[in-house]
């Protein structure tokens, strides 16, 4: 009931009061602790991207092309196709395949492209023993140096060799060695290679062949042997500048002292300079990679 003010009879309102709320404890700053001491939860490493599974598409590949038996031209798609696979799974079927084609010379020829397409070394024997038959007509032999050359495997390259001293005495066949050895992407080959440009001091022709296939090595292990080239060619600017076009096809930053020095001693050519700054721009661009 509200109370009565005395002196005017009226009711008098007071205001409520509300209960104050107990404070929380005040906290005390402990000491800081050092940073040595917080464990830290490690987090898990990212799983790098899986690669497609090549000898799944292989097998399922090899049962079109049983299937295409009385198809010739989808039998020869599929034979391409199992040497995008990149799989022992396609390499194997491929070389069953070859033994179907023993009458048919256009189908040997697309099993062997497409053996060297696999960059798997199951099928380096079938091509070495293809290059070495003497029923090997020219084009054989060529198409049998150009896959041995696309597996990019160090098996590959005792047959390359033997080919380059075979072949001394047919431009040809020489040229498409050059080119095999280079496109192996192997440290034999890298070897090779400078040992085929000290072979032919007087032909430039020839070893201008010899460093673009140092350049399509992608491999480190080729600089040095430009580089030799570089200084030895200083009264030849056709052969530098190739020395130059190559440093860049290597994709590898390993080139760019070499290149470098080739722009400073570039001075006073400017399409020389102008070939260098391509080349960096090159050194710098990620190539496939390596099997």
């Amino acid at each position: 009931m509200a109370p009565i003010d005395n002196a005017t009879g009226a009711k008098v309102h007071r205001p409520q009061i509300q209960p104050l709320r107990p404070r929380p404890p005040r906290v005390e700053p402990g000491p800081a602790m050092p940073p040595d001491s917080l464990e830290l939860t490690p987090m898990r490493p990212i799983a790098p991207r899986q690669a497609g599974d090549g000898g799944a598409a292989a097998r399922a590949l090899g049962q079109a092309y049983a299937d295409a038996w009385a198809d010739p031209t989808l039998r020869l798609e599929v034979i391409a196709a199992l040497g995008a696979t990149e799989s022992a799974e396609g390499a194997h079927i491929l070389i069953k395949a070859h033994e179907d084609y023993w009458a048919d010379r256009q189908g040997r020829l697309a099993v062997m492209k497409a053996l060297g397409n696999t960059r798997r070394p199951e099928g380096i024997a079938l091509l070495v023993e293809q290059y070495d038959d003497f029923r090997s007509d020219r084009e054989m032999k060529i198409v049998a140096l150009r896959a041995l050359g696309a597996t990019r495997q160090p098996g590959a390259v005792p047959t390359l060799r033997k080919a380059y001293s075979d072949s001394r005495n047919d431009r040809q066949l020489l040229i498409e060695t050059i080119r095999a050895l280079g496109d192996s992407r192997t440290a034999e080959g890298v070897a090779a290679l400078s040992r085929a440009y000290a072979d032919h001091e007087r032909d430039t022709q020839l070893r201008s062949e010899i460093l673009k296939a140092l350049g399509q090595t992608r491999r480190a292990e080729a600089v040095s042997p430009l580089r030799r080239a570089y200084a030895d060619g200083w009264s030849n600017t056709q052969l530098q500048l190739e020395v130059i076009r190559a440093l860049g096809e290597l994709r590898t930053s390993a080139a760019v002292p070499a290149l470098q020095q080739a722009y400073q001693d570039s001075w006073a050519d400017r399409n020389r300079r102008a070939e260098v700054v391509r080349a960096l721009a090159k050194a710098h661009t990620p190539a496939d990679p390596l099997p």
